[in-house]
């Protein structure tokens, strides 16, 4: 089952399109998968490494320690606990290469950008984890393989990364629409498209509500925008509220505007 990917009718076809896009070929899977022994030896590695960036720059250490405080864990604990997540993810970039990255890794990535958004995790630092991630990569495959090898090696996975970002950046943004209680619609009729090729038609709704909002405010409400009806708990409420409204004031005469 895969419900974030249900939920933005992302599927096996136009996922496929996604990693064709960042130029995700065969050659990659085949290089990333022979590489898993590697991704293995140097986990602990790694998750040391990107842990002590993160508490060296001081917006995500003070980050980190507001969320110990509330949780009631000790820095040392939180810093175990990122620890250990970060080392299965670095693994997972090259273990993906098993199914292809399909549809249930791209299932673990949308997972992962909620419970970083319920975090209240800023995404400029999210995002931005990235970068920290490609130059501790570029140090630990330059050590490992050298020359040619590492290049390759830290190209296949710079795709992966940013398959990994866009995955990020969806579920922080589908968050954002609900949480404003705006609906993204019906998954789309063609499987090579998913609901976020829809963030458009969002802003064609926020900006409809707006319009609405602004004519309640100046006392418009037959208006003929005010019967446009726009899908999501924001815009019933906004018809509730103009019903509600009209049953007081009452239909206006003819020639006169209310």
């Amino acid at each position: 089952m895969h419900p974030l990917c249900d939920k933005l009718g992302i599927n096996a076809v136009n996922l496929a399109l996604r990693r064709q896009y960042l130029g995700i070929a065969e050659s990659d899977r085949a290089l990333l998968e022979s590489a898993i022994p590697f991704a293995e030896r140097v986990r602990a590695e790694f998750a040391r490494a990107f842990v002590e960036e993160q508490f060296a720059f001081l917006p995500t250490a003070r980050f980190y320690s507001d969320q110990a405080l509330q949780a009631g864990l000790s820095l040392t604990d939180l810093r175990g606990h990122i620890e250990a997540n970060q080392a299965r993810y670095f693994v997972s970039l090259f273990t993906g290469a098993r199914e292809g990255w399909g549809v249930g890794y791209f299932e673990e990535r949308l997972r992962i950008g909620v419970a970083h958004e319920r975090l209240h995790v800023p995404l400029k630092w999210h995002l931005g984890a990235y970068a920290v991630y490609a130059r501790i990569l570029r140090r630990l495959l330059a050590r490992e393989f050298g020359g040619e090898q590492a290049a390759d090696l830290l190209q296949s996975l710079h795709k992966v990364l940013f398959l990994d970002m866009q995955a990020i950046a969806d579920s922080f943004m589908a968050a954002t629409v609900e949480s404003l209680g705006l609906d993204m619609g019906a998954k789309p009729s063609s499987e090579s498209e998913d609901l976020t090729d829809r963030f458009t038609a969002l802003r064609q709704s926020a900006e409809v509500l707006l319009r609405q909002a602004e004519s309640v405010a100046q006392g418009g409400l037959y208006e003929p925008h005010m019967s446009t009806r726009v899908p999501g708990r924001l815009g019933r409420a906004c018809q509730d509220l103009i019903a509600r409204l009209r049953s007081v004031s009452g239909r206006p005469r003819d020639g006169m505007k209310q």
